[in-house]
């Protein structure tokens, strides 16, 4: 794999010519972007990157339905994970500068107004109505923009940042349980108005313990990994990933990828545990997405050079 800093290196359309100035030297330390407020975005993206280290875990559980086991012991590389599920402002600029058209962009898009739909579009709320093409490719975008490689999390990321050291763990909360009203929705708070609609800010509720928020609710994420029944009989040992063609299968809609977490109390609560693994079709548009990065290197920094443009001749007139 290449270096990050050739990867920045190759990215002409981030760095800003400034004349008149010192122009941003992009590097393995930062990266440069010519607009201040994708700048801003991308920085909270940065900021917002945990790690995990390098190492083994279970995965899987005994006494689940089949697909959930039997455990196995799995070592990943480190890798970075974004904190919450990227959110509506995420999707605007990706829909600003990725040129794809997102099939839900028409009915569910970023909106800043606190009054609109309870603030649910704004910035702090997660973003969704993706199809899993359109995940993986917010996710190949935000590598385009800052030449690392970032990709949708394969099941066993997810999993590992889930269960947060504790390979016991039920839910991914700040304790591994569900406690309503403090680290998952109450059915009393969400009767009575509490919580706006069916969804909530991103870091409403405490993290787990590596830091992540969200993994039990607010809606499904997409994984990387195609579905096989039999994953953990399957799986490889070193960074497994289960991609269509590993099992001799051409990609494409007939083949149902993973996605995991799941909404709130509009479901039975068991969907909501770390284990759950849920299938769909490729193509159909309706969960988030939460990307990684396959790299163990510091994280560069966002520098804002702004472009002022070629000098302007003086008239002489």
């Amino acid at each position: 794999m290449k270096s990050n800093a050739l990867l920045i290196a190759t990215l002409p359309l981030l760095v800003s010519a400034c004349f008149g100035g010192t122009s941003c030297e992009p590097n393995e330390q930062q990266i440069c972007v010519d607009d201040e407020e994708f700048a801003e975005y991308l920085q909270g993206v940065m900021d917002n990157m945990v790690y995990v280290e390098p190492g083994e875990f279970i995965m899987g559980i005994n006494n689940g339905i089949p697909d959930e086991g039997p455990p196995i012991e799995v070592y990943l590389d480190g890798y970075y994970l974004f904190n919450t599920k990227h959110s509506w402002l995420g999707f605007e600029f990706f829909d600003q500068r990725s040129g794809i058209e997102r099939q839900e962009k028409g009915r569910f898009s970023y909106n800043p107004d606190p009054d609109f739909n309870n603030g649910r579009y704004g910035s702090e709320f997660p973003g969704a109505f993706l199809s899993w093409t359109e995940a993986s490719q917010f996710c190949r975008w935000l590598g385009s923009e800052t030449g690392l490689p970032f990709v949708l999390p394969s099941e066993a990321q997810w999993e590992k940042a889930a269960k947060s050291g504790n390979s016991d763990w039920i839910y991914a909360t700040d304790n591994g349980q569900l406690e309503f009203g403090r680290n998952f929705y109450s059915e009393e708070d969400y009767r009575s108005g509490k919580y706006p609609g069916d969804r909530l800010p991103s870091k409403y509720f405490p993290p787990n313990p590596y830091g992540f928020y969200e993994m039990a609710f607010n809606g499904g994420e997409w994984m990387r990994d195609g579905y096989v029944d039999n994953y953990h009989e399957l799986a490889e040992r070193d960074n497994p990933v289960m991609l269509p063609e590993d099992f001799g299968l051409e990609p494409g809609p007939h083949i149902t990828r993973v996605w995991r977490s799941d909404w709130s109390l509009a479901h039975d609560l068991t969907l909501n545990y770390i284990q759950s693994r849920k299938t769909a079709d490729p193509s159909s548009g309706r969960h988030g997405v939460r990307c990684a990065i396959n790299s163990s290197s510091p994280l560069p920094q966002i520098v804002y050079q702004q472009w002022t443009g070629l000098p302007t001749r003086q008239s002489n007139h």
